[in-house]
């Protein structure tokens, strides 16, 4: 019974441990997702922005 309770804490600790490591992989990964996306966004806001002033320029 004890050999038994032992193995399936082993195969938990195993499980918990190769669960750690996923979240470690998947919060890297969504870090460099978010860090890409914000320097897209951040060039499509400027091209927006160089748009509107070239368009406030022709409407003037």
């Amino acid at each position: 019974m004890v050999l038994i309770l032992k193995l399936g804490a082993l195969k938990y600790k195993i499980f918990l441990v190769s669960f750690l490591n996923k979240i470690k992989i998947l919060k890297k990964f969504l870090i460099y997702l978010y860090s890409t996306n914000n320097s897209r966004n951040s060039l499509v806001f400027k091209n927006t922005e160089n748009l509107s002033a070239k368009s406030k320029i022709s409407l003037s």
